[in-house]
């Protein structure tokens, strides 16, 4: 799944799944949950595919969050000073 997060308050997408199944070539399709499997569905959250296909994901609800982008332009000396 692995998809970053926007900050403290808005956890990574990897965060929000409660269950998985993920069809592997050596085991079939296996069902993974944080009580089933804790460290096998851990790393099958952020995988990529490495260990196998995700066929379906039980994603929690949270409520939404209202996002708002701020650019401006800097430069290495305007940063160090205010850190």
């Amino acid at each position: 799944v692995g998809a970053h997060g926007t900050g403290a308050m808005l956890p990574p997408m990897d965060e929000q799944i409660i269950s998985m199944k993920l069809v592997t070539p050596a085991k079939g399709t296996i069902e993974l949950s944080k009580e089933k499997d804790p460290e096998l569905f851990y790393l099958a959250r952020c995988g990529l595919g490495g260990l196998g296909v995700v066929a379906e994901v039980t994603i929690q609800c949270v409520d939404r969050h209202q996002l708002v982008e701020h650019t401006f332009i800097s430069n290495f000396k305007e940063i160090s000073k205010n850190h």
